[in-house]
């Protein structure tokens, strides 16, 4: 199905207030360079928002019409995720607190060497309707906590060893270390994770020794009996220079009515069977919406071989049947995508993708571009996606 157009897709603010009074599906807001869609659950308005650079724009802009879109709606951040050039640092963290104020929130800065349309932008998402506590690591805000009705939820993004000059092997364990401690405090541990990210620098060197640090990790901390996350591991650099940077969300139940489990891919077996370590897909069950986190999906087949290798065009074709099948098992289309971000190996290719997206009417979708390594050398698109729907 065709997502919807801009032109059905604006929206101001207070027609999201007065539909979500009586609606719990995906409210959407539509204009070029910014996509907002928000969603009610357990008495918390959730905002997913993606903001892109047009063409020729001044980089300033971006992040300025993601902060002024949060600023509108009382918004506060849980997690914020940026590609963008290094050099726009300053001009960002100028726009955000000249409009939200000091800048106290989680934010992950991945290295875009575009930086400029169709490359390049953030993804925020923000809740309204509850409070939000933040706390530190090394003195970085990196965790962000709330509570709804039926479940406590801990955020957390900038996770990262600040020793760049580490191995590889003590950046990961590092890492997760920060993991690890940071659910504690909480009263949380792995099994309460329900996505992760991990943006590993010059990924294809060591992303095998990486999987085996994780499938250690999980093993130690008996992940696979409980809950395997949903996950993107991917190829990018960071503005600090460390090897690996990662972000998760986790929660922990309130009340019998909230629960999250594993959903699998019908085009593809489970990760598991070739030795990496996440779920294809995850679902967020409440009373009142199903909330699903689609992995990082890539043009693999159900044995975990690369298929049309270096063909850009039929493997985002081959993703993108991926992600629709997950979409349709769990009563869902395109349209009830709220955030996702495609990652393409080659700059020269991101014509042919929109072109491909174009063709199967999903160019309004909510979805970020970047330039970034794919986990494997024939693979040159990968895909994530959230989606969700009212009960």
């Amino acid at each position: 199905m065709a997502a919807t157009g801009a032109s059905e897709s604006y929206r101001s603010f207070q027609d999201f207030k007065e539909m979500l009074m009586n609606n719990t599906a995906v409210e959407k807001f539509y204009t070029p360079g910014l996509h907002v869609n928000v969603t009610h659950r357990e008495g918390v308005d959730e905002w997913f928002i993606s903001s892109a650079p047009l063409p020729g724009e001044n980089p300033a802009l971006v992040f300025k019409r993601a902060a002024e879109a949060l600023k509108e709606r009382g918004a506060q951040i849980l997690n914020h995720f940026v590609w963008h050039k290094k050099e726009y640092k300053a001009l960002a963290y100028k726009a955000w607190e000249s409009i939200l104020g000091e800048t106290s929130w989680p934010v992950t800065w991945m290295i875009d060497p575009q930086g400029v349309s169709p490359f390049g932008g953030c993804t925020i998402c923000a809740v309204s309707g509850t409070d939000v506590k933040y706390s530190l690591v090394d003195n970085r805000v990196v965790a962000a906590a709330y509570d709804t009705e039926m479940a406590e939820y801990v955020v957390l993004g900038d996770l990262r060893d600040e020793e760049i000059t580490n191995s590889p092997a003590q950046q990961i364990q590092c890492v997760f270390d920060q993991i690890y401690e940071c659910l504690q405090r909480y009263g949380m541990d792995f099994s309460h994770v329900m996505r992760t990210w991990f943006y590993n620098d010059r990924i294809l060197d060591w992303y095998d020794e990486f999987n085996q640090a994780r499938t250690a990790f999980f093993e130690k901390h008996d992940v696979f009996n409980k809950h395997v996350p949903a996950s993107t591991g991917i190829g990018a650099r960071n503005i600090h220079g460390s090897k690996l940077i990662a972000s998760l969300i986790a929660a922990k139940a309130k009340d019998e009515q909230f629960s999250f489990y594993e959903v699998p891919s019908p085009l593809q077996n489970p990760a598991l069977n070739y030795g990496s370590s996440f779920a294809r897909a995850l679902e967020v069950a409440t009373p009142d919406r199903r909330h699903v986190f689609i992995s990082g999906t890539a043009s693999i087949d159900e044995m975990g071989a690369t298929v049309h290798p270096d063909n850009v065009s039929r493997q985002t074709e081959k993703t993108l049947d991926v992600v629709e099948a997950i979409l349709k098992s769990r009563d869902m289309t395109w349209h009830n995508s709220l955030q996702g971000v495609a990652y393409i190996r080659k700059k020269e290719d991101a014509s042919i993708v929109r072109g491909v997206l174009a063709a199967r009417g999903l160019s309004d979708l909510p979805i970020l571009l970047s330039n970034n390594v794919v986990c494997r050398e024939d693979l040159l698109f990968e895909l994530e996606l959230q989606a969700a729907r009212g009960v």
